[in-house]
């Protein structure tokens, strides 16, 4: 254990842009790093073996030390984290795994399965705090939490803050998420339930791959699109260009029930309370036109060809499900599905 006082670690404050957890960066929001606290006791985290050090101090009246995190273990494959080894909301038992808290807490991204390169370490400021009668459950940030109702020896703590330090010798401060929702990256893996062939391409091949089977069904045109399925509509990767709302940006959605062609399309943007949003148009076509036809009108239709059934609407308000969609609270059983670039019409109607 050391007891430098923690002011005298290098580097230098400063601002910095909000990193993105899909990075491997913290999901928390980044901020100025605070005055750091001094005359602290420091102690190295080492998976499971915290509690005695939280003990001895503790008892020797130090209810404040700095907990001392490599890059390699803040990380959601923490054997620690996947154990879920900690107790309480909140409040946590002395024996409660620290990275596995801070990740239960948000100040980090409990996805992320590999350190970044760009962070040097992590710094926490813990309390100690006497025994609880009884440490509840919690499900926050994509992390549960253990219950525990009896009495235990020892003691137990609180997260105070979170911090780290960059290889460029930046500290910025971390915030845990308030809101008990991980930022999730939403991309499709093929399910055991897929159905999976095998072509003369992939049989030649060494690698012997299979391909997912691709279901193409007849439009009320009588035209060739896509089954409405996951695999269709999810993400295409963890890149931000390669999420569904991305491409929006630059494509229509095209959409049919058994008797029924809805587009939804990008609106552009709007000034929210948390910032800007990108806002989306679900609108009916008022007549099932042949993909050629819609080109030449236009990608979105225009107003006099497609009637909205729901406008300004955010992502978040867009719901996906294997065989329907829901938009704001109400359900579409979708069975075709077409993605169409946008384009200005070509003719008039």
């Amino acid at each position: 254990m050391s007891k430098r006082p923690p002011g005298e670690l290098e580097g230098q404050q400063g601002k910095v842009a909000r990193l993105d957890g899909a990075n491997g960066l913290p999901q928390g929001q980044v901020t100025d790093v605070k005055p750091l606290p001094r005359e602290l006791p420091t102690v190295q985290y080492k998976e499971g073996r915290l509690a005695k050090d939280f003990i001895f101090h503790w008892k020797n009246d130090k209810p404040s030390l700095l907990v001392l995190i490599s890059p390699e273990q803040m990380v959601g494959s923490n054997k620690q984290v996947k154990s879920r080894q900690l107790w309480g909301e909140d409040i946590y038992t002395d024996d409660s795994d620290l990275v596995a808290v801070l990740l239960h807490l948000g100040y980090y991204a409990s996805n992320n399965t590999a350190s970044n390169p760009l962070v040097a370490r992590f710094y926490a400021q813990v309390t100690l705090l006497p025994p609880q009668e009884q440490y509840t459950s919690c499900f926050r940030n994509a992390v549960r939490s253990r219950s525990w109702f009896s009495t235990i020896e020892g003691c137990s703590y609180k997260v105070e803050r979170c911090w780290m330090v960059t290889r460029s010798g930046k500290q910025l401060e971390l915030q845990p998420r308030a809101d008990d929702c991980a930022i999730t990256h939403p991309t499709f893996a093929l399910s055991s339930s897929d159905r999976q062939m095998n072509t003369r391409s992939t049989t030649g091949s060494s690698r012997n791959k299979p391909l997912t089977e691709v279901t193409v069904l007849y439009n009320l045109c009588n035209e060739p699109w896509l089954k409405y399925s996951m695999s269709s509509i999810a993400d295409r990767g963890l890149k931000s260009s390669q999420w569904t709302s991305s491409r929006l940006r630059e494509e229509c959605l095209y959409l049919e029930t058994s008797r029924l062609r809805f587009e939804l399309s990008y609106a552009g943007t709007a000034t929210t309370e948390e910032g800007q949003a990108d806002n989306y148009t679900f609108a009916q076509c008022k007549r099932v036109l042949p993909v050629s036809a819609v080109r030449g009108l236009g990608v979105p239709l225009p107003a006099g060809e497609a009637e909205p059934v729901e406008e300004n609407l955010t992502w978040d308000e867009i719901q996906w499900a294997n065989m329907s969609m829901t938009v704001r609270g109400k359900q579409y059983k979708m069975l075709r599905m077409h993605f169409m670039p946008r384009c200005k019409g070509s003719q008039a109607q």
